[in-house]
């Protein structure tokens, strides 16, 4: 079997990995019966279920048509939705009173129902989860530079430099100097002509790699062509990368 995105694989898997062994520190060694270390346990299981099903999805999964993509996809985004309620939980919990704290894990809780019932029924586009998550994100750090104001603790600065790396790491694109289009939501059907056979579709839409080889046999030509005339792969597209795993063995 053919790893397709083994960068994104390797990189959720190892994430994975450093967010159970995280998760089981703290409750190896936390303090029992505390809101915070139940939270914080929540947080790095969930982000690394997230990271291993995600991994799993780009690494085996190329047919997005698929049962197992169907499945997968989705349930990345619901445990990415899961980490923020859990940073919600910690900020609250951090710089509020017990009372205070409750309403604000209800409120989180209230708008992580209505995140997952968008990705189940409506949409499934990753920038859901990154507007979702954001918020969350963005509050812990306020938390933590409350914290610090507080009590002057210099170790909460290690949490305020992660949040703010995280920040800057995700809005890096795949390649240095490239141009990255993402097509995805476009992959609608547009018309189909039953006398001619003709199908118009949206430029995003994604087959499967049978139905590429049968309607379009140059695809492993094309393939490269565009690494012979592009080296460094400096234009791509979701499209693109798609294909690009599929016929990994062209060129």
């Amino acid at each position: 079997m053919t790893l397709m995105e083994p960068d994104v694989t390797l990189t959720d898997y190892g994430l994975a990995i450093e967010c159970m062994v995280l998760a089981g520190l703290i409750y190896a060694y936390g303090a029992r019966r505390n809101a915070l270390r139940f939270w914080f346990i929540t947080f790095f299981i969930a982000l690394g279920v997230a990271a291993l099903i995600g991994g799993t999805f780009h690494g085996f999964f190329g047919d997005q048509s698929s049962l197992g993509a169907t499945v997968l996809w989705p349930a990345t985004l619901v445990a990415i939705g899961m980490a923020a309620l859990a940073l919600w939980s910690i900020g609250a919990t951090l710089i509020f009173s017990e009372r205070v704290a409750k309403r604000v894990f209800w409120g989180a809780l209230f708008a992580f129902a209505v995140y997952v019932l968008l990705i189940l029924f409506s949409s499934q586009v990753f920038w859901i989860a990154i507007i979702n998550y954001i918020p969350a994100a963005t509050f812990l750090l306020v938390a933590l530079l409350v914290m610090y104001s507080r009590n002057g603790m210099s170790y909460l600065l290690v949490g305020v430099g992660g949040i703010v790396l995280t920040f800057i790491a995700g809005g890096q694109q795949f390649g240095t100097d490239t141009v990255l289009i993402d097509t995805r939501p476009m992959n609608r059907v547009l018309n189909f002509d039953h006398a001619s056979g003709l199908v118009e579709v949206e430029a995003g839409i994604q087959w499967p790699e049978r139905q590429v080889e049968t309607c379009y046999p140059q695809m492993a030509d094309f393939i490269k062509l565009k690494k012979h005339y592009d080296p460094h792969e400096t234009f791509q597209s979701d499209w693109y990368r798609h294909y690009r795993c599929m016929f990994a063995s062209a060129g």
